[in-house]
């Protein structure tokens, strides 16, 4: 009897040392797995917020580009310049409104046989004089109006431009941040799987070491001693 009870004993270790040493490697196995599935799931956040920053990018890229040429075009502007009279006496329609003018009051002092009187020829300088001068207002203002729409036009591209690098930067600093998130946190899970598997390991050593601490001294009193090294490589002991 107390032959088949120290059998029994060490059996028993056997049997509890394989459990122990079972649970052990399956909580390892699956720390090891959440610390991949952690990984897996931390690049696709990471793949998530970077598509979704280039879309922002792709989005106001039209809006930077506009802005920059607007800036261009602005640094290349003149100073307005006032147009000549040469070229207020070019515009379109100025000379027949001039030559249609003279020639009605040149037919007017005709009819009256004034000609030649004194007062027709003032009438006419007059005439000249106040046609070339109401034309030149007119050119000078279309010109400065021209003028301050193009550059108004070009500041408003301008700021568009400026708007966007400004909202651009906010997001590539968010994203920025939503990334160290993502990799603060993924590191901090992963390291804690790896503790996890660590331990679990551990454990499955110390449990085993334990069932065969205490077998051990009743085997020997048994006199199962010579053999209970070869029976603990079984179990998965030492």
């Amino acid at each position: 009897m107390p032959i088949i009870a120290g059998v029994g004993s060490i059996i028993g270790g056997i049997i509890s040392g394989n459990a122990a040493n079972n649970a052990a490697t399956a909580q390892q196995q699956a720390a090891q797995q959440a610390q991949q599935l952690i990984a897996t799931n931390a690049q696709q956040g990471l793949g998530i917020e970077r598509g979704a920053l280039q879309s922002e990018q792709q989005n106001l890229q039209p809006y930077q580009q506009a802005g920059t040429t607007a800036l261009s075009n602005l640094s290349g502007m003149q100073p307005f310049s006032a147009p000549t009279a040469e070229q207020a006496a070019a515009t379109p329609g100025y000379q027949f409104q001039l030559t249609q003018g003279l020639k009605a009051l040149q037919n007017s002092a005709a009819a009256r046989g004034g000609l030649l009187a004194s007062g027709t020829a003032k009438a006419i300088n007059d005439y000249a004089q106040g046609t070339a001068a109401s034309n030149y207002g007119n050119v000078y203002n279309r010109a400065l109006q021209t003028y301050q729409t193009n550059f108004g036009n070009q500041m408003s591209l301008a700021g568009l431009g400026a708007n966007a690098a400004t909202n651009l930067s906010g997001l590539e600093a968010g994203n920025a941040n939503a990334q160290a998130g993502i990799l603060g946190s993924s590191a901090a899970e992963e390291a804690q799987q790896v503790n996890n598997a660590g331990a679990a390991r551990a454990s499955g050593y110390a449990a085993q070491g334990n069932i065969w601490g205490n077998i051990i001294p009743g085997a020997i009193q048994s006199g199962y001693g010579n053999t209970i090294q070869s029976l603990a490589s079984l179990g998965g002991g030492g």
